[in-house]
This record gives C-alpha cells, sequence and structure tokens, in this order.
C-alpha cells in the first residue's frame, strides 16, 4: 500500500458523482441481482480460521461462505465499474463491497472532514483463503489416502470444470492482482480490473467444487490449498520416498519381506500381489546408494493371517527393484509397532494390544514370509507368520 498523500473522503466523492442518483440506481439494482444483503450486511466470519471450530468444518459450510465471498466480489466488481473513472481510480484499494458502500455514504454526508482510507492487508483473492503461510504443507501420502482414487477423481473432476468452463483456471492459476502492481495500479482500466476479478470469481468456483468432491478427511487436509490450481497440483503432486537397495538383494523367496527401518514406505516389486492399485498415484524411490527409480502405482495388499485377511495399504508398486519390504514408520502410523533386539523381532499391534506377528534374525536381517492373498487366487490356508 502507499503510505504517502493518504486519500480523503473528499476526494472519493467529487463533482464527477452525484452520490444520491448513484445510490439510488445501484441499490435496484443490486436488489435486483440478490447483491444487496452482502452490501448492506457484509461477509460472515471465515470458519477455517476460526481454532475452535477449524477442526469440525463441514465442506458444505465452507461452500456457504465462498459463496458470500463470490457475491460479493461481484458486487464490488458492478459497484466500482459503475464509478466515473476519477473515482473508481481512488477505490481501487477496497476489497468489499460493504465496505465501498459505507465509505461513499459516509463521504456524501461528511464531504468536508478528511478521513483516511482503510488499509487493508488482505486483498479480494484472499479474503476467503486465510493467510497460510505458517500453516505446515501436509504430507502427500496423507491427503492421497485411501479415501481418494485419484485416477478416477482426476478424470471426472477434469470433465466436469471443462464442462464448467473452468479448466483453465485450473490448469494455469489467477496472475497477480494488477492494482497491487505498482507500475500498473496507476494506469489500470475498469475493464482490466474486471477481468482479473473475473478469473478469481473462477478460481474461487473451481476450488468449491474441487474440494466439494473430497472426502470429509481428505478435505479437512486440503485447507491451505490457496487457489484451485494450488489444490490439483498438492493432489497431483509426486511424492518422494527412500528405500533400502533391494536389487541386488533378491529374496530366496518370493513371499519374503523385509522389516526395514530405512524404508519410508511399503514397497514390492510384485504387480499380482495387489488386491487394488492406483496407478497415478505414483512416486519417486531414492535408493541408499544415490540411485532412482518410479513407483508405478499405490494400493493395497491383502494377506492372511491366523485372525482372517488384513490388509497392507498404501503399497507402492515399484517394478524397477526386486523384493518386497515393510517400512517401519509406516507400521507405526498404522497402529503397529516394530519391537527389536538383536536376536528377534515382534510386530505389535497397539489397538489389538497383542502381538501381530514375530521373526528371528536371518543372515540379510529381520524378513517375514506373509501369506499374500493374489489378484484373483483367494484359496489360500490361514497359517503363521514364518521367519525367512
Amino acid at each position: 500500500m502507499r503510505a504517502a498523500n493518504p486519500m480523503t473522503l473528499q476526494d472519493v466523492v467529487s463533482d464527477d458523482l452525484n452520490y444520491e442518483i448513484w445510490a439510488h440506481i445501484m441499490k435496484t439494482s443490486l436488489v435486483e441481482k440478490g447483491l444487496w444483503y452482502v452490501v448492506k450486511y457484509g461477509i460472515p466470519p471465515d470458519l477455517s480460521k476460526i481454532r475452535e471450530l477449524a477442526t469440525k468444518i463441514q465442506a458444505q459450510d465452507l461452500s456457504i461462505y465462498r459463496d458470500y465471498v463470490a457475491k460479493d466480489s461481484k458486487a464490488l466488481q458492478i459497484l466500482q465499474s459503475s464509478l466515473p473513472d476519477s473515482v473508481f481510480r481512488k477505490t481501487l484499494e477496497i476489497t468489499a463491497a460493504k465496505d465501498l458502500w459505507d465509505l461513499l455514504k459516509e463521504a456524501d454526508v461528511q464531504a468536508k472532514l478528511e478521513k483516511k482510507l482503510p488499509e487493508y492487508q488482505i486483498d479480494t483473492k484472499m479474503i476467503m483463503k486465510g493467510d497460510w503461510s505458517a500453516t505446515t504443507k501436509p504430507n502427500l501420502q496423507d491427503i492421497i489416502s485411501d479415501d481418494l482414487n485419484m485416477e478416477v477423481w482426476s478424470a471426472m473432476l477434469k470433465i466436469i470444470l471443462t464442462e464448467e468452463g473452468l479448466w483453465d483456471v485450473v490448469a494455469n492459476g489467477v496472475p497477480p492482482d494488477p492494482s497491487k502492481i505498482p507500475k500498473l495500479a496507476a494506469t489500470i482500466q475498469a475493464e482490466e480490473l474486471c477481468k482479473w476479478r473475473e478469473l478469481a470469481r473462477e478460481d474461487m468456483k473451481a476450488l468449491q467444487i474441487l474440494q466439494s468432491s473430497l472426502a470429509d478427511s481428505v478435505f479437512r487436509k486440503t485447507l491451505s490449498a490457496t487457489s484451485a490450481k494450488d489444490l490439483w497440483d498438492m493432489l497431483n503432486e509426486v511424492p518422494d520416498h527412500v528405500a533400502e537397495c533391494l536389487v541386488d538383494d533378491s529374496p530366496v523367496y518370493e513371499d519374503s519381506w523385509r522389516i526395514s527401518c530405512t524404508n519410508s514406505n511399503h514397497i514390492t516389486s510384485h504387480e499380482k500381489f495387489f488386491t487394488t492399485l492406483d496407478r497415478s498415484r505414483k512416486a519417486r524411490i531414492r535408493f541408499t546408494n544415490g540411485s532412482t527409480t518410479m513407483a508405478e502405482g499405490t494400493g493395497d495388499v491383502t494377506i492372511m493371517t491366523q485372525e482372517g485377511k488384513k490388509t497392507i495399504k498404501n503399497v507402492l508398486y515399484a517394478p524397477g527393484l526386486v523384493g518386497n519390504a515393510l517400512s517401519v514408520s509406516q507400521m507405526l502410523r498404522s497402529g503397529l509397532e516394530a519391537r527389536m533386539d538383536r536376536e528377534r523381532c515382534t510386530i505389535w499391534d497397539r489397538t489389538a494390544g497383542k502381538s501381530f506377528a514375530e521373526t528371528k534374525m536371518g543372515e540379510r536381517g529381520f524378513h517375514l514370509r506373509l501369506d499374500v492373498i493374489d489378484e484373483g487366487h483367494f484359496q489360500s490356508k490361514k497359517r503363521k507368520f514364518a521367519p525367512v
């Protein structure tokens, strides 16, 4: 914001604007368009920025708030577009329709009194988004969870957004607000600002469509997305994972799984192990020797235990390596714990409060032979886990 030469109310309401006539015409127009209430009462608080409510907010609640923001932006555009150019330029820093209306109304009554225009730290586009600069970016593995099939979701939403004429703003984003760029602010035309505001409204609408389509558990983890493009890129980003080198360490048995403290994620090279596999959820795998390979998908592997079938979720499919590995850190996130000493490793189910599996130290570390139910083969026997 420019601190020098503070504007006065006399500057805003000049000889170029007959306030009484203008106010009557604009109120009638805004009432007809269903926008008067947002000019009169303003926008309600952003629930996602209220700590007590942020954890309980539903997608539909945020949708209602965004609808207010979109209508406010439209009302502000109508008001500013109706102003003479000399007055319009002096209202560029106004970010809400109610603020503009109240300012002009007050100026009409107190035209001879100087008053500094309000200084807003938030521009039109950021009203509904909030300042998330201090928010920790969610872990991609957490966001792209079992509740979201990225392959299906991406294809479906791209079709919907294209039909709504919103895909371009998702793919390309919204350019910076020209009124906030000093070199452009002095020469910007009302039409140019209107075009930018239209893009900002499209972005809000696209973000609303995207978030409303998400499962509640995923939606809550995307509140830090500040635009439709941010959200799309967040969900389609390729995460990085660390893994031990398994290429030169082929297991004796195909169903042998190394228990790894190094791996950041479960991993297998056997496609047939997957009961579900989402090939859109790729990942980059960095080995401890510096080499890399790509995981060609993420899915679930079902195993048979003495208690019945159990599912190992979010397993990376990496055809570029040989073997299988269970990540100790991922087990911790799913309620399991690997208790190791020099001779034995016990996988402890913290939820059930009992041992899930046990194995002894072998020549190549701790391994388990899991009774994996191959896709399409469900006649597997119940058996105990066996060490390699």
